[in-house]
């Protein structure tokens, strides 16, 4: 028996006596080296023959770990935390509601801030399947890494063409938006109120560039089309300020949740409320706001259909636009 054939051996013996338990990190090459008595070569060659057997998982400057054995068939659900806004706090809570209705899922949920506690746990299981709620940015590099080693895994609300995904279909409802707007009236004066561009929020830029698409397929002009410093209530009421002063809009579109809120209530107190429509994603509007719309995204549908997608036995690729309600006030 050669030396590398017996380090295997003896490495083998090691995992299955539970010394190094699957999903844990294995010591250095250089430790394995000492303890083996091994040069490096050999050492390389053993952990590369252990990687082709499915003993052992390597990944370049993440390490070498022992693979899980059990092949559990476990769904993870990752909700991103890296940055906090209202929509994510409503989908969480859609979220919350549906899970408590499932009794017969193997599932946890876990958090994008901290992925890096539990990333080992789902790279090294080949059974497991990934359910990402609306990645960030961050969450990019580990969807990548979970890709090369061929883990299923789905995003909602994330249209990539380069992965599975349940999205909304934002230009669908915005085209019913602006047919919707045309049919009313002729020529209406319409404004457009953004925050400012952000790496975290790209669903934001794919709404405001939507709606100029829009506008223009439909020869509806764009009276006004302001961007506030930040989200922050100054802010934006200095940009209303200005949006209302000597316009008079039939139309403001807000596509950020978040602002909605500061929009309406200097609406409120400004007396603009029963003029101006307002257009919002996922707004909770009023009864006197008559002539507003609400795209009320399907988060329900999305997460079921990603759920019956990971509970499958056969794994599907499917890439969904899932069209909202567009609810008229």
């Amino acid at each position: 028996m050669s030396i590398t054939e017996k380090v295997k051996q003896d490495l083998r013996v090691d995992i299955n006596s539970g010394l190094y338990p699957g999903g844990c990190l294995l010591p250095t090459r250089h430790a394995l080296m000492e303890k083996y008595s091994i040069s490096r070569g050999s050492i390389d060659k053993v952990i590369r023959q252990l990687v082709e057997e499915g003993v052992l998982e390597s990944h370049q400057g993440s390490g070498t770990y022992v693979r899980s054995q059990d092949n559990k068939h476990h769904i993870y659900i990752i909700l991103n935390n890296d940055v906090e806004c209202a929509e994510s706090n409503k989908f969480n809570g859609i979220l919350s509601m549906m899970l408590s209705e499932i009794n017969d899922l193997d599932y946890s949920i876990h958090c994008s801030s901290n992925i890096e506690e539990y990333f080992s746990e789902i790279i090294l299981n080949p059974s497991s399947r990934v359910i990402w709620s609306r990645p960030s940015i961050r969450a990019r590099y580990y969807i990548k890494k979970l890709k090369e080693s061929k883990i299923a895994q789905i995003l909602i609300n994330r249209s990539d063409p380069n992965f599975n995904y349940f999205a909304t279909d934002t230009y669908q409802a915005i085209e019913q938006v602006s047919q919707f707007m045309k049919r009313q009236k002729e020529s209406p004066r319409i404004g457009l109120l953004v925050p400012p561009l952000s790496e975290e929020e790209p669903f934001l830029a794919v709404r405001e560039i939507y709606f100029q698409e829009s506008l223009h397929k439909h020869d509806l002009p764009l009276a006004i089309h302001q961007r506030t410093a930040s989200k922050s209530i100054n802010d934006v009421t200095c940009i209303l300020s200005s949006v209302f002063k000597g316009t008079d809009l039939d139309y403001l579109f807000v596509p950020d949740h978040d602002m909605l809120p500061v929009v309406l209530t200097y609406m409120a107190e400004k007396g603009h409320s029963e003029r101006v429509k307002i257009i919002s994603f996922d707004g909770e509007l009023d009864p006197f706001y008559k002539g507003s719309m609400t795209i009320r995204q399907d988060w329900k549908a999305m997460f079921e259909q990603a759920i019956s997608w990971a509970s499958d036995d056969e794994l599907l690729s499917p890439q969904v636009l899932v069209m909202p309600e567009i609810i008229h006030y």
